[in-house]
């Protein structure tokens, strides 16, 4: 099972081994197999072989007949995120799914497509939210009464996560809770192996993590060599047996599995931190991100408790991309400007965005605690009361 390189597709093939008892051989004539790809969007299942009879059996013991069948699923699409793979073997009315693998797919990748991406370290529950105006172009100011015209609210909820302008979807990664790696927490310790570029985990679980999930690092000492505490990495090279993982500075290279260089050990306590991740990825016309005007918030939905909280902006005509945050939503009563936490539904803006020619032309970072009203007075009043999320 593999991605086709850094597309939205994956193959899938192999062979199955089935054992039908001896005494009930005569009455099983066909297979039906399909597959099944779960992701955090939807879950599709796909014939990867029609109904076959049975092939000659590879083997007959004192029990069981085995037979072998070859599977095969290709140009399978996949959503951004972890793609779960599994066949089901269907014989004689009873089925068994068994699970194959998984293929970790990021939408950011293309440099075609504006892609937002949301992280945070503390708290639960948050949504990533985008108001879409195609019409509204960069040609017409700030405050031109365009807000009312075609708008379209794109966030994670199945209901709300396609824009039809061409039929092209928006890719949407939704999340809700962090990442657990020990003790049903986000953090653990590590220490470094640098000649091969990796980190040990001692004692924690990764199966809640997978390639390019992003992390932060910190120490009480000095981090090593090659790693920086300020930076957002992501994960790949993941050994669940012998608890490792490698980092990489972005999403592609995780993908690629292209290491960050580790030179030392550093000093002290290290400390990784999983974060929890939303993401949209716009590329709605054509493949490209479509022209118009994007308001873009984050809803702390069950409760003013996010804390860590980034929004990466990332697409044609950005190098680098850009970054509002961290902030956050909880109080901490520590004279620190927080995002609005005070009446439901708590909501920040984040980036108002404009595109033209499928290049973003405006990328505008709204300060937190403040509105839109931070780039143009009255603009506020004049979209008016932003979606809450439903769920």
């Amino acid at each position: 099972m593999a991605q086709i390189g850094t597309t939205d597709e994956a193959n899938a093939s192999g062979t199955l081994v089935i054992k039908v008892p001896l005494a009930q051989k005569d009455g099983v004539k066909q297979i039906l197999s399909t597959m099944v790809v779960k992701n955090s969007t939807n879950s599709v299942t796909i014939n990867v072989t029609p109904p076959t009879n049975l092939p000659a059996a590879s083997l007959v013991d004192e029990e069981f007949v085995h037979y072998r069948l070859d599977f095969a699923a290709y140009n399978v699409k996949l959503e951004t995120g972890s793609n779960l793979f599994d066949v089901i073997i269907s014989i004689g009315g009873k089925s068994n799914q068994v699970e194959i693998g998984s293929v970790s797919y990021d939408a950011c990748v293309d440099a075609n497509t504006m892609c937002l991406k949301l992280t945070w370290s503390d708290g639960s529950d948050p949504d990533l939210h985008s108001m879409y105006w195609p019409d509204w172009g960069y040609t017409e100011p700030l405050g031109a009464g365009l807000a009312f015209d075609d708008q379209n609210h794109v966030y994670g909820h199945p209901s709300y996560q396609k824009w039809l302008l061409t039929g092209d979807k928006v890719h949407l990664e939704d999340a809700t809770t962090l990442p657990t790696l020990i003790n049903a927490s986000n953090q653990t310790t590590f220490t470094v192996d640098a000649g091969a570029n990796t980190l040990v985990l001692s004692g924690s679980d990764l199966a809640d993590v997978s390639v390019s999930t992003p992390v932060l690092l910190s120490s009480d000492g000095t981090l090593p060599g090659g790693l920086d505490a300020g930076t957002i990495y992501y994960l790949h090279g993941i050994d669940n047996v012998n608890k490792t993982v490698q980092l990489a500075t972005n999403s592609l290279n995780a993908m690629q599995g292209t290491a960050v260089n580790i030179t030392d050990q550093g000093s002290g306590t290290h400390t990784l931190t999983a974060l929890g991740a939303e993401t949209q990825v716009w590329s709605t016309n054509n493949g490209k991100v479509g022209d118009g005007t994007y308001l873009v918030w984050v809803e702390d939905v069950s409760n003013a408790d996010l804390q860590g909280v980034r929004v990466e902006l990332s697409g044609p005509g950005l190098n680098p991309s850009i970054t509002n945050g961290p902030f956050r939503f909880k109080d901490l009563d520590d004279g620190v400007t927080e995002a609005q936490n005070l009446t439901e539904p708590y909501q920040q803006h984040v980036f108002l965005i404009q595109v033209q020619n499928g290049s973003i032309v405006r990328s505008d970072k709204i300060p937190v605690g403040s509105t839109v009203d931070a780039l143009k007075n009255g603009l506020n009043a004049e979209i008016g009361n932003l979606p809450a999320s439903l769920f």
